[in-house]
């Protein structure tokens, strides 16, 4: 006991530090100063935090800071605009050659412009259900120019890169189809920055069967407009719900040609020679652009008795049958 009471202290002996330390208690250590990129930033109600310089000048013009907060714009020629803004007056002019400034190639641009230099445009908005493969895809944006390559995103099927062969038929692409509401989406259409698409490896999925996500059409017999057919391009106009069917077979009846093109026999409204007494070019309407598009996707070049129809997208329209007067009838 008397070894352990030599080190025995009692209460009264303990100190507080500055009282043991008087030199350190009058003198603190400073802290040091934390990084310009370590301040406290005020957290904003959604979306990413508020730039730095942004908060400094709202303060100095007595804004409130909790009021600021981030959203996705466009920069344009005509100036910025918010993001929502641009693509509502996209959809307004998406029939017609002119949009609401083309977008600028710097930035954090989101909307492609009808105009510019490169051939490959990227499509969002897809719907993975119905476009599986570069196949229906291919079919569709032929008939707006030649394509090269399409190549599906494997990790997001809803967007596809397409290689056009010239920058005119990615124009095309842009101008027609830009806004377009089918399959329940609205498409939109960004020019890409790559020049080519480049083709991967082969892609098997967990069934062990070959995706089909990428190809290459350069040398595909079905591309539409070949030297020997250039004035086809005068052709070319916005899908609505006309279709030009062509490359018919002399006999046929019409209700054999609905069913050709619709199985289901719910996607067709009416149709009608193109030219009366010439049955080898109809004009059909369907029920919506988008019954339309599936039946250009998925039908083009079938084989109809011996022969393989050819679809288009048309601006015609099928005139009413005039009523019969009383002397006529």
């Amino acid at each position: 006991m008397q070894r352990f009471q030599k080190y025995d202290l009692s209460a009264a002996e303990f100190k507080p530090r500055a009282a043991r330390f008087p030199r350190l208690a009058a003198s603190p250590t400073p802290r040091l100063p934390r990084l310009s990129s370590q301040r406290e930033r005020p957290a904003t109600r959604d979306g990413p935090r508020v730039p730095m310089n942004v908060l400094e000048i709202a303060a100095a013009h007595s804004i409130p800071l909790n009021s600021l907060t981030m959203v996705p714009c466009v920069c344009t020629r005509e100036g910025v605009m918010i993001f929502d803004d641009y693509l509502k007056k996209i959809r307004e002019a998406s029939r017609s050659n002119s949009y609401p400034g083309d977008v600028r190639s710097s930035g954090s641009s989101s909307v492609g412009s009808d105009g510019g230099s490169g051939k490959v445009v990227m499509i969002h908005n897809l719907d993975p259900e119905v476009i599986k493969d570069v196949n229906p895809l291919f079919t569709f944006c032929s008939a707006f120019g030649n394509v090269d390559r399409i190549k599906i995103m494997f990790n997001k099927r809803d967007t596809a890169f397409i290689q056009m062969a010239s920058v005119s038929d990615a124009n095309n692409i842009i101008r027609h189809c830009q806004g377009l509401d089918i399959f329940g989406k609205t498409l939109v259409i960004v020019r890409s920055k790559i020049e080519n698409i480049h083709l991967p490896y082969t892609l098997i999925n967990e069934n062990n069967e070959e995706l089909n996500l990428t190809k290459d059409f350069t040398n595909s017999p079905a591309r539409r407009f070949s030297p020997k057919f250039e004035k086809r391009r005068s052709y070319i106009c916005t899908p609505t719900n006309m279709l030009y069917i062509s490359n018919l077979p002399e006999l046929f009846s019409e209700k054999e040609l609905k069913y050709a093109l619709d199985g289901e026999m719910n996607k067709i409204v009416n149709m009608k020679p193109m030219n009366k007494g010439v049955t080898h070019t109809y004009l059909v309407q369907c029920m919506s652009a988008t019954a339309a598009v599936k039946i250009l996707m998925f039908k083009h070049l079938m084989k109809f008795k011996g022969n393989h129809v050819r679809i288009s997208f048309t601006a015609a329209q099928i005139s009413p049958e005039p009523e019969l007067t009383a002397y006529e009838q």
